[in-house]
């Protein structure tokens, strides 16, 4: 997916996408936040992983350019404006999902990382009572990453 930008600006075109197709540039942006949340899971499975694990800047600057309104990438302002309702699908599926929001609150807990991307969680009648459900979800649901992680600390 770094590629792939890199292919667009190198023929030109990177800026025509984030401006007149922004949901090309966000889907981008959404894919790689998952394939890099993806390739940490291995990592952890593996025993690799560690606060300092080299993905982990990928993660956190994918995350930084689909939801940093100040960014040079960031386009989920402009696909919002045009067509809401598709881009707080976009969002949730990028920053709400549960095996994302993991990576969030992990760095976070045990690495001291200031992960960029807040929930908003769109599709909850109740914002308030889905975010203030949200930790102890992630540590029900991803109790043996969480044991993992807590086994591997001392690699911070």
């Amino acid at each position: 997916m770094t590629e792939l930008r890199q292919r667009w600006i190198d023929a030109g075109i990177y800026h025509d996408i984030k401006t007149n197709t922004p949901k090309v540039e966000l889907t981008r942006q959404l894919v790689m936040i998952h394939f890099s949340s993806d390739l940490l899971y291995a990592a952890l499975y593996r025993g690799e992983f560690s606060c300092r694990h080299p993905l982990i800047p990928v993660y956190i600057e994918a995350r930084r350019d689909f939801t940093d309104p100040t960014g040079p990438d960031y386009v989920w302002g402009r696909l919002h404006a045009r067509e809401p309702q598709q881009a707080k699908l976009l969002y949730g599926m990028a920053i709400d999902a549960y095996s994302v929001s993991f990576f969030k609150y992990a760095l976070g807990e045990y690495c001291s990382l200031d992960v960029p991307g807040e929930e908003r969680f769109y599709r909850s009648r109740d914002k308030a009572f889905s975010k203030k459900l949200l930790v102890p979800g992630l540590k029900s649901i991803f109790h043996k990453e969480i044991k993992l992680i807590e086994e591997g600390i001392d690699e911070r």
